[in-house]
């Protein structure tokens, strides 16, 4: 038997070419093999966390409707009463002009006695700025008049309603 073709360094190197090929094959094939499957796990993923999402969002859906339950079944709260009404005001105002004392006033409408004569106070201001004569605001007789001119400022000097 003559072996000594496989001895030679041609065929030596022709079997080398030939593995080396196989062998590059081999790597190329594996390579995209690995990304084809990285490329259907990146393609599925996003199926994955889009279903998870819709079954998240069904689920804030369905506490949606049963906080909109609780909040329907519970009565609105009031509204907080304000400080001073304006229809408590007007009345002060129509009392005041009929010549009620500012204490009864101030029963009568469950305010201060304080409230009602800054409110007579404001008024007056008001009426002599838009230049209506105060004289529509006739407080009752034995009552002080508690208008600013009267009244001293804290600094000492008197003040009038335009000084402000």
């Amino acid at each position: 038997m003559h072996l000594e073709w496989i001895l030679s360094p041609v065929t030596q190197c022709a079997i080398f070419a030939v593995g080396l090929g196989l062998a590059v094959y081999l790597f190329l094939t594996l390579k995209i093999e690995i990304r084809a499957a990285a490329g259907r796990e990146r393609r599925d993923q996003p199926e994955g966390e889009i279903r998870q999402l819709r079954v998240q969002v069904e689920e804030l859906a369905a506490r949606q409707r049963v906080n909109e339950e609780w909040t329907s079944a519970l009565a609105a709260p009031a509204a907080p009463p304000s400080g001073f009404h304006l229809n408590r005001r007007s009345q002060a105002l129509r009392l005041y002009r009929r010549g009620e004392s500012q204490d009864h006033i101030a029963s009568s409408l469950g305010m201060a006695s304080g409230e009602v004569g800054l409110l007579v106070k404001i008024h007056k201001i008001v009426a002599a700025e838009a230049g209506r004569p105060p004289s529509a605001l006739k407080p009752e007789s034995g009552q002080a008049d508690m208008s600013l001119e009267d009244k001293q400022s804290p600094w000492g000097a008197a003040r009038s309603p335009n000084e402000d």
